[in-house]
């Protein structure tokens, strides 16, 4: 589907096909006629790119995400600003419905967790004796 449907449908309604495959290449490898399939995705992201699809919204969300995993520090206050944000609309440690235009669509088919009250990090130092690194 991540191939053929781009091409029947348009890229503009199937662009978020092609990036649903990590490219390991384990499709490749295990294709009956040899089709070098992370080859063929490859060429639809960067069709998709070209025509300027999402692409302001995908490089700011990269941004965001790489700023916040930079230090131990930035991930951990992310982690913490994430928990608070979630909090109001959490029921039982879940958000069923986000309506944010940019993350909305993760809960249309899941559920999303909200971070645990603890990291495992701070559970190690805390409760088994584990240094802090």
């Amino acid at each position: 589907g991540a191939i053929v449907s781009p091409v029947l449908t348009g890229l503009k309604q199937a662009k978020d096909l092609p990036y649903a495959s990590t490219l390991c290449g384990a499709c490749r490898d295990v294709c009956p006629v040899g089709i070098d399939l992370p080859k063929l995705l490859l060429h639809l992201r960067h069709k998709i790119v070209a025509d300027g699809a999402g692409v302001w919204a995908e490089r700011l969300a990269v941004r965001r995400w790489h700023n916040a995993m930079k230090t131990r520090q930035k991930l951990e206050g992310s982690v913490r600003l994430s928990r608070l944000l979630l909090k109001p609309i959490a029921r039982g440690g879940y958000v069923k419905r986000m309506r944010a235009p940019a993350i909305g669509g993760w809960t249309k088919g899941r559920d999303f967790p909200v971070p645990a009250a603890k990291s495992f990090a701070r559970i190690w130092a805390d409760e088994l004796g584990g240094g802090r690194s």
